[in-house]
């Protein structure tokens, strides 16, 4: 069986911060499935390595899928 692993961003502040993904022991990479910035919330095809610094917006919430090597 495959299972998943998802890491939940929520940000209620009223300005943008930087979030540092976790490193390699969570995740080979990270897919963004979900961007409540977006219209119709759905993210584009996009992977973000470990440890790598994502922006997020004020009042937003972002879903991102583990990939495991």
């Amino acid at each position: 069986s495959s299972t998943c692993s998802f890491l939940v961003i929520m940000h209620s502040g009223s300005e943008s911060i930087e979030f540092t993904l976790p490193n390699a022991d969570w995740a080979a990479e990270w897919q963004i499935e979900l961007d409540t910035t977006l219209p119709g919330a759905k993210s584009p095809e996009l992977k973000m390595q470990p440890g790598q610094t994502l922006r997020v917006f004020a009042r937003s919430a972002l879903v991102l899928r583990a990939s495991h090597a």
